[in-house]
C-alpha cells in the first residue's frame, strides 16, 4: 500500500501521476515541461498538497498519454 492509499481523492491523483510517469520514465522536470507547469506544481500535486482544476488534470493526463475520468461513487 502506497503511502497515499489513505488520502482521497487527493492521494488517488498523486499515485495516478506517480504510477504514469514511472511507466513513462519520466521525471518530475519532464511531466512539468509537457504539461507546460513548474516543478513545483507538480511535486506539490504528488505530495497531496495541492488542488488541481479539471483543466489542469487534463493537462497532467494529456502529458502522460492518458485519458482523464473523473466519477462519483
Amino acid at each position: 500500500m502506497s503511502k497515499h492509499a489513505t488520502l482521497e481523492p487527493e492521494g488517488q491523483i498523486a499515485n495516478a501521476m506517480i504510477s504514469g510517469r514511472n511507466e513513462k520514465g519520466m521525471t518530475q522536470k519532464n511531466l512539468a515541461y509537457v504539461a507546460g507547469t513548474s516543478l513545483s506544481h507538480i511535486s506539490r500535486l504528488e505530495n497531496g498538497n495541492a488542488n488541481p482544476t479539471i483543466i489542469f488534470l487534463k493537462r497532467i493526463a494529456a502529458g502522460l498519454e492518458k485519458e482523464l475520468h473523473i466519477e462519483f461513487r
